[in-house]
């Protein structure tokens, strides 16, 4: 009877984290599908990376989705721990997660970055439904900032340019910008007033997912500092690139001959926008999480 009385409960705590694990492959998957993108993989070509293609991604991709289960339950599982305490359990997952990537792909890094930031948004999501709070991005947002605040202000203080490992930690050394730490420190500022309105201003307007896309990129090409871009072609060149962007945002109608073009540039420059993809893939998990009809 105690078994009966409890498995309506585990299936659909199953049948949510199931949900949420779906969406955010999704996000992966139409991430590389949006094409043509500046400097990225996608459906024609490579971009400016020549050690992955568009199959390299869709197999990563597949390759992650138990994680953003795995993150989900456990998150649901520990939502009684304070914020801080559970990004700990959720970084474990992350790292492991890293290595099924490392695995699908032969040692080429596609999604290093999303890992954490989706990994975060879907333990955030389990975190808000063990706790029994309403479900937006918003709410979720702002559990994300709580839950990597006080790590990643120890690491930031912390990094020393002679020694920063990552490009993310040695764009802060140079910069004083915290890349993706700080995006998540402020509670994602760069999806809630430019990536997630860009994209339902442009479904709005008839453009097809693909087109608005391409269009959230360019958004977050002009109003984010992409460390990943920094690093492999300097603030110059990533102001330039923003620039062009702009350029092809400011016309009535979105130039796919032009933005074609801004990924001829990219690709002569080695220059790719790898930060504003990974916030693109994050756009859509938020957009397929709250728009309507919602599931959560």
């Amino acid at each position: 009877m105690t078994v009966n009385a409890k498995r309506p409960k585990t299936d659909m705590l199953e049948r949510a984290a199931a949900f949420v694990a779906q969406q955010a492959t999704r996000s992966l998957l139409y991430e590389v599908s949006v094409t043509p993108k500046p400097g990225l993989v996608d459906r024609l070509d490579s971009g400016a990376h020549t050690d992955m293609d568009f199959f390299t991604y869709l197999d990563s991709s597949v390759a992650l989705t138990d994680y953003f289960r795995f993150a989900y339950l456990e998150s649901r599982v520990h939502s009684h721990l304070p914020a801080p305490e559970l990004f700990l359990h959720l970084r474990k997952l992350g790292l492991q997660a890293e290595q099924q990537m490392y695995e699908a792909t032969s040692g080429v890094n596609t999604h290093k970055g999303i890992i954490f930031t989706l990994g975060l948004f879907c333990g955030g999501l389990g975190c808000l439904a063990g706790r029994g709070v309403y479900a937006d991005e918003y709410n979720l947002l702002s559990l994300c900032s709580q839950m990597v605040t006080p790590a990643f202000t120890a690491e930031m203080n912390g990094i020393d340019a002679k020694v920063a490992k990552s490009g993310g930690e040695r764009y802060y050394a140079v910069t004083g910008l915290a890349g993706i730490r700080g995006e998540a420190v402020d509670g994602y500022p760069s999806l809630l007033h430019c990536g997630l309105p860009a994209l339902r201003r442009a479904l709005s307007q008839g453009y097809s997912i693909n087109d608005a896309g391409i269009i959230v990129l360019l958004e977050l090409m002009c109003c984010v500092h992409d460390s990943n871009l920094f690093v492999r072609c300097g603030a110059e060149k990533q102001q330039e690139l923003a620039h062009m962007a702009r350029d092809i945002l400011d016309d009535h109608h979105l130039d796919l001959g032009r933005v074609a073009q801004l990924n001829e540039k990219c690709v002569r420059d080695r220059a790719s926008p790898g930060g504003c993809a990974d916030l693109l893939a994050a756009t859509f998990f938020l957009y397929f999480c709250f728009s309507y009809p919602r599931r959560l």
